[in-house]
């Protein structure tokens, strides 16, 4: 999948969010995403209360995994992990966005188009470009807290790949983000 289509699917969702004003992507309840797809999220320490004697190996998962049951995706995240929680968390939806979790397909490809996803949702692309244009300069990935969730090596991440590529024009959905963010008219 092509990043472009990865960022028209991220802006998609964010769009369904409930979110307003300059700050609200850092306020943005990431367990009660409107996801869709019969998509549950909920945390590790949740599933083995709701079936005791069962659990989950977590070793090797980091602070994320998405399983199918019943018909449905379950997201599973470690909230003790806060530094890395958000992005783990949006790297789980974007497997379940992207139709990863069909097994059709393999690879280190899913979990970098997983990665990107979760990027374009968290800061996407058109905001951090608004904001450059505000300030008359790049945001630094210092700067990149006050707006965005994640840790200070995810936005020197996320500013790198922004710095790497040509600007596209904005979507409707990534229009109306910039609206609801800036009160910004079309």
């Amino acid at each position: 999948m092509s990043p472009s289509e990865i960022k028209k699917k991220a802006a998609d969702l964010l769009a369904k969010q409930d979110f307003s004003g300059r700050y609200g992507l850092c306020f943005l309840n990431l367990t009660r995403l409107k996801i869709g797809h019969g998509t549950i999220v909920t945390t590790f320490g949740e599933f083995e209360r709701a079936f005791p004697g069962h659990t989950l190996e977590t070793a090797g998962l980091c602070s994320g995994a998405t399983v199918t049951y019943a018909g449905r995706y379950i997201i599973f995240y470690d909230p003790s992990v806060e530094d890395d929680c958000a992005v783990a968390l949006l790297h789980e939806v974007g497997h379940v966005i992207l139709g990863h979790c069909t097994g059709k397909r393999r690879g280190p490809e899913i979990e970098e188009e997983a990665e990107l996803f979760a990027y374009e949702f968290l800061m996407p692309e058109c905001v951090i470009r608004y904001l450059d244009a505000l300030k008359g300069e790049p945001l630094s990935p210092q700067e990149f807290g006050a707006y965005f969730r994640g840790t200070l090596p995810e936005h020197f991440a996320r500013r790198l790949q922004i710095s790497e590529r040509t600007p596209e024009p904005a979507d409707e959905n990534e229009t109306e983000i910039l609206r609801r963010l800036f009160a910004v008219k079309g």
